[in-house]
């Protein structure tokens, strides 16, 4: 009897294996963060865009990315082992040369250590802070959630509420939708209408539209040279030498 319930522990134990296997393994938990499962699923293909440092994506310009109403946004982004470039992994923002910075941007600091958002609230005045996290980690995916209700903006990584700053302004005018100029995977991005989330969330395995999404990007090409958008077209078109590459999450 000893011996078959040891057998029966030894098979539930490789059929969790299986299905682990079949379905992603758990990614990152560092700093009290909640493991998010990996993309895919069974009978699903996903996708993201590589870049080494060299290479980006980025969309025309449109006044829609920014509003003074409430929005969030959403990033799935996995860092290379040995990304170490101050590099925007998603922003709506532009430099303009006589008014200065309109919008925001969500970068790794230089050494790709830890997670910043700039936030341009006037011109040419930036409320920048580091999100939060004492090391940002390699090798795994990561689903980082930006949201602004018009008095706060919250920082979420994997669905736990990493900062809060108080933010009652952004600046707005015509911006692109850009990731790149690191090393690391882009696999996708939403923005939507209202703060969705204030406090912590089980965070989403994959990007999907509901009433409130503005853009989404959902990076499900696998081949080409641009990353559509399924609610205005505004796509993100591959730049640089070489071009970014699309690569299997």
């Amino acid at each position: 009897m000893a011996v078959i319930s040891f057998l029966l522990l030894v098979a539930g134990v490789m059929a969790i294996d299986v299905i682990l296997g079949r379905f992603g393994q758990m990614t990152f938990s560092g700093d009290g963060t909640n493991a998010v499962a990996a993309f895919g699923g069974a009978g699903t293909t996903s996708y993201a865009v590589r870049f080494d440092g060299q290479n980006y994506i980025e969309s025309a310009g449109s006044s829609g990315l920014l509003s003074g109403g409430p929005f969030s946004v959403e990033i799935f982004v996995r860092q290379a082992t040995n990304n170490s470039a101050h590099a925007p992994i998603f922003r709506a923002y532009l430099e303009d040369e006589e008014e200065g910075y309109y919008g925001w941007q969500l970068r790794f600091e230089t050494g790709g250590a830890s997670l910043r958002l700039d936030w341009y609230d006037g011109e040419q005045q930036n409320v920048g802070f580091d999100v939060g996290l004492s090391s940002f980690p390699r090798a795994a995916w990561v689903h980082v959630a930006i949201c602004w209700d018009t008095e706060n903006v919250y920082c979420f990584t994997n669905g736990v509420l990493v900062k809060t700053v108080g933010v009652t302004s952004i600046s707005c005018g015509e911006v692109t939708a850009y990731s790149g100029s690191g090393e690391f995977d882009f696999g996708g991005a939403m923005i939507s209408s209202g703060c969705k989330w204030i406090t912590g969330f089980t965070p989403p395995t994959q990007l999907v539209a509901d009433d409130d999404t503005l853009y989404l990007w959902p990076c499900t090409e696998g081949t080409g040279t641009s990353v559509g958008e399924t609610k205005t077209n505004l796509s993100m078109s591959f730049n640089g030498d070489p071009l970014p590459a699309w690569v299997t999450r």
